[in-house]
């Protein structure tokens, strides 16, 4: 970076300070919004940074609790532009990411900076199944969520604000005004699966089209009961001979042949989740406290799945002084379950529950041991690739124990007029311990246990001094700032193999991270400022701390004061710019990221009831990899992968149509567009493919090409004729394999964004008089996914697709070529010879959907009860209320969720979230709750 920019951000500093000696240093006036505090910087970071946090970046904390769900964070979604929520698919406690504008690389998505009452909680990288820190703080002790996105993120944070950040501010002591107040608030809710995949229960199981049915060797013909497939007889009210549950063979007469419609359904269960959170609060001199309780129980769809959770926050505010703020908080987070279904790999609980045939009733498979041998031998009534899902939840599962501790202690003091200090220290303390229970589906039942268990420590300090004066219209801010922290990771497993053999597996991470940063400000009145600022960051595993240094420079042009015009209360233009780089190491590969970014906002306010806004960003980042010799360290080699690109415009509005003392209509939405581009064969030593992940057996993966959007979906595809007809076998060519379509197994074709670039909210609010009515929509468009689902379920006859053609034969919609002549083909293919061809895994372009869809987000209901008193209590407020998440979804969409993520492991072993993936995934819940909230 060129020495001239941290300079040039010093001396603005410095001459803050000479502009007014008699301040000593730097100084602090309190502003409109001073309540976006978070961390010691931000909180006196200018106008320009701080508008950042427009109308659509600010989720109060009463909005989390709208609709509560199992984690917050769900809130978010529709509420701020240009995020999504990523979940790893694994239930009840599933892990959320936030991405922000994409949040994407080559090697895989990029999670947003999650921040907590200033403090950065580095766990991105943590290899536990289960929870993070968005799932280990209560709603009820929100106050509020803030986003910061490239610019201002990494003004704040420098290059661990790349990827944006996330602003948790917890209730705490110091905002307490009441002399004492008691609040009890109390959410139930229940939950049930809203979207079913689209199953056929017309025909019954067979593997060849067979108009009979024998579950062995009959006299009505072969075995036909030993697949998983419905490519068997129609239900017409004849009679076979089936299995028999009772003596768990054939049964000796025949008996209906009848579908069992809801074997499915009927495998899961209505989820039930009580949250009951107390808090107290007392102002009592110089001394401030608050006090939380919170507690969650939890029953899941799946049987037995589920958990508790138990919150206690205490926090602390003393003025001993009349210039001095002293404040501290600690939290305790306690989550714990006996059993969490598993559900990762192609063999698992979700996999095996697809594998019921329509002829199959649920209940045959809820004994499923050799009798005699309970414990020792499973039983297979069909076949031995067909489990029963009762045995994989009930034998396969993981107890979790996951205890937090995370506090922080400060103090603030003005040591003149505009002269500030302040200094904190803090910690967070997560332990979190996973033991899975596994037996074998093998001959023999085999039982496996491992131990996982995560520590995971980080604490640290900063302090910072603040100037900020005027010279008539003309102010100016001068800031000074260094941070330091430790993080400490552990990881611990130990597993009992089959047959008794264990193993034992530790590592131990540590790194530091000491920073400092400068920062001036000058602007004139109220029409404009212009601001820089420079943050210099060193780690303990960089081998170039120069690498990782941020500078930041943006300026505001306030118009609507040069305006003057009654009718427009504020236009805003920004203009920001910054540059950084971000160092990453891993064995023998350090891997540095160079990244320039501008953005344009433009905010306007009409009548004082229109607010809207709307902005443009581009990011430009180069990715070079030095792979470190082991025996050569200081001579590495150095390789390019090329630059990515990343572009798009967000937008937001919120428009009070009605405003009374009775009365009050609110709408509000946001838009947002995002492309990432790559760019990687700009000379011949750089590569054009860069592969982040194989679909199942290999037919297809994410990849990105260059000048292609990054993370598309790749794989086989139909061979098409001149009009793009897909090209099927003629007989004259191939008589064996006549009228199936032709897949082109050579080259690999795009098939779609794994990332929807098209993102929206919709909402609105009604108030009248104590009757509140809120309901939000919204959407994604653009996004594809393979769904390895879908294929397994086409090809083996068990999808309502897959009724056409089943009596005549199904003549493929294309054309056959013949002597370089196409024509129309009219050859007919049995159904299940056809769609196993169609939609057979090896074709991705036949798997790969639009995951668009449109939600019913949340809607509530309720009714505030204004002061009155009850017998001898006196009470503040009430309010009752009736709410729904996920009512309905409109999507085109095969399997249950078209927000699709897969987890699966890299070849280093790490778990791993990917997008445009689909294998196996959990059915999608909507939500119907209580809530009952009370003050005193």
């Amino acid at each position: 970076m060129p020495f001239y920019k941290p300079v040039f951000s010093c001396l603005v500093a410095i001459c803050v300070i000479i502009v007014n000696p008699s301040m000593a240093l730097f100084a602090f006036s309190k502003t409109e919004k001073d309540s976006l505090e978070v961390s010691n910087f931000w909180k006196f970071a200018p106008e320009n940074i701080r508008n950042n946090i427009t109308l659509d970046n600010v989720v109060k904390g009463e909005e989390l609790n709208n609709a509560l769900s199992k984690n917050w964070s769900e809130s978010l979604m529709g509420r701020v532009a240009g995020l999504k929520l990523v979940g790893t698919d694994m239930g009840t406690l599933s892990k959320v990411s936030v991405l922000l504008r994409a949040g994407q690389s080559l090697t895989g998505i990029e999670e947003a900076l999650i921040v907590v009452d200033g403090v950065p909680i580095r766990e991105n990288w943590l290899q536990g199944t289960y929870g993070n820190i968005l799932s280990d703080i209560a709603a009820d002790d929100i106050d509020r969520i803030e986003i910061l996105k490239d610019y201002a993120a990494v003004a704040v944070f420098g290059a661990e604000g790349r990827n944006g950040a996330v602003l948790i501010h917890t209730k705490r002591a110091d905002k307490v005004t009441e002399k004492f107040s008691v609040r009890f608030n109390s959410n139930s809710t229940m939950e049930n699966v809203n979207h079913w995949i689209d199953r056929q229960y017309e025909y019954g199981q067979g593997a060849s089209g067979e108009n009979y049915y024998s579950f062995t060797d009959s006299e009505d013909g072969r075995r036909t009961g030993g697949t998983r497939q419905d490519w068997g007889a129609k239900f017409a009210g004849q009679n076979f001979y089936q299995y028999d549950p009772v003596t768990r063979g054939t049964g000796s007469i025949r008996t209906p042949w009848v579908p069992y419609k809801d074997n499915i359904k009927d495998f899961f269960n209505t989820g039930m989740t009580f949250t009951n959170n107390v808090a107290l609060e007392v102002a009592e001199g110089i001394i401030k406290t608050r006090i939380s309780y919170t507690n969650v129980n939890n029953k899941w769809i799946v049987p037995d799945d589920g958990y508790s959770k138990n919150n206690l926050g205490i926090s602390l505010a003393v003025n001993p002084i009349k210039k001095l703020t002293i404040s501290s908080q600690i939290s305790y987070s306690l989550t714990k379950s006996d059993h969490l279904s598993v559900n990762s790999g192609t063999n698992s609980l979700m996999s095996n529950l697809h594998r019921l045939s329509s002829s199959m009733d649920l209940n045959w498979f809820k004994d499923y041991w050799e009798r005699g041998k309970e414990g020792e031998q499973l039983f297979y009534p069909f076949s031995i690739t067909f489990v029963s899902p009762y045995f994989f939840n009930d034998e396969n599962y993981t107890g979790l124990d996951r205890k937090r501790w995370r506090g922080d202690i400060k103090a603030q003091y003005d040591i003149v007029k505009g002269l500030f200090f302040m200094v904190r220290a803090n910690l967070d303390d997560l332990g979190s311990e996973e033991e899975a229970s596994r037996v074998s589906a093998a001959i023999g039942a085999y039982p496996s246990d491992s131990f996982l268990k995560l520590k995971n420590k980080q604490q640290g300090g900063d302090a910072s001094l603040v100037y900020k004066s005027n010279i008539g219209k003309i102010h100016y801010t001068g800031a000074f700032g260094v941070n330091t922290s430790k993080h400490r990771y552990s990881i611990e497993k130990q597993t009992t193999q089959f047959g008794g053999l264990t193993s034992f597996y530790a590592s131990i991470a540590e790194n530091k991270q000491h920073a400092y940063y400068t920062y001036g400000s000058v602007g004139y009145g109220s029409w404009g400022d212009v601001n820089i600022s420079y943050r210099k960051d060193r780690y303990t595993y960089s081998l170039d701390p120069s690498y990782l240094s941020t500078f930041v420079v943006g300026g505001a042009l306030r118009f609507a004061d040069l305006i003057n015009l009654s009718q427009i209360n504020q236009l805003n233009l920004r203009l920001n710019h910054a540059e950084y780089m971000n160092s990453e190491f891993f064995f023998a590969t350090y891997m540095n990221k160079k990244s320039k970014t501008n953005e344009i906002s433009l905010d306007i306010g009409l009548f004082k009831k229109l607010d809207f806004g709307f902005s443009c960003y581009s990011k430009k980042e180069r990715q070079m990899t030095h792979y470190i010799g082991l025996f050569h360290p200081n001579t590495p080699l150095l390789i390019e992968f090329g630059d990515s690109k990343n572009r798009g415009y967000e937008g937001y509005f919120n428009f009070k149509s009605l405003e009374s003392t009775d009365v009050n209509l609110d709408l509000y939405g946001i838009f947002s567009y995002t492309s990432t581009r790559w760019y990687g064969a700009s000379d011949q030593n750089r590569p054009t493919e860069f592969l982040s992940h194989l679909f199942e057996r290999g037919y297809g993966g994410i990849s990105s090409r260059d000048g292609e959007q990054i993370n598309q979906i790749y794989g086989h595809g139909f061979e098409r004729g001149p009009a793009g007809e897909v090209l099927h076998y003629d007989y004259s060519t191939n008589s064996t394999v006549s009228g199936l379509p032709i897949v082109d197994d050579t080259n690999n074709k795009g098939l779609g964004n794994s990332y929807a670039p098209y993102q929206a909210g919709l909402g609105a609010g009604v108030k009248i008089k104590n009757v509140n009515f809120n309901i939000l929509f919204d959407g994604s468009w653009g996004g594809h996914a393979f769904s390895l689902t879908h294929a397994v379920l086409a090809t083996e006859g068990k999808l309502s697709k897959t009724l056409k053609g089943r009596e005549e034969g199904v003549i493929g919609d294309g054309v056959v070529e013949a002597s370089g002549a196409y024509k129309q083909n009219t050859t007919p293919v049995p159904a299940h010879l056809y769609y196993n061809g169609y939609y057979s895994i090896q074709n991705t372009e036949a798997n790969v959907f639009s995951t668009d869809y449109i939600k019913l987000r949340e809607a509530r209901l309720d009714y505030t009860f204004n002061k009155f008193r009850t017998g001898n209590s006196f009470v503040k407020n009430m309010r009752v209320g009736v709410y729904a998440r996920n009512l309905f979804v409109l999507t085109d969409w095969p399997g249950y969720d078209p927000e699709v993520s897969t987890t699966i492991m890299d070849n280093s072993g790490n778990r791993k979230v990917v997008l445009g993936y689909e294998s196996n995934q959990y059915p999608s819940t909507r939500t119907f709750g209580l809530n009952f909230s009370i003050g005193i």
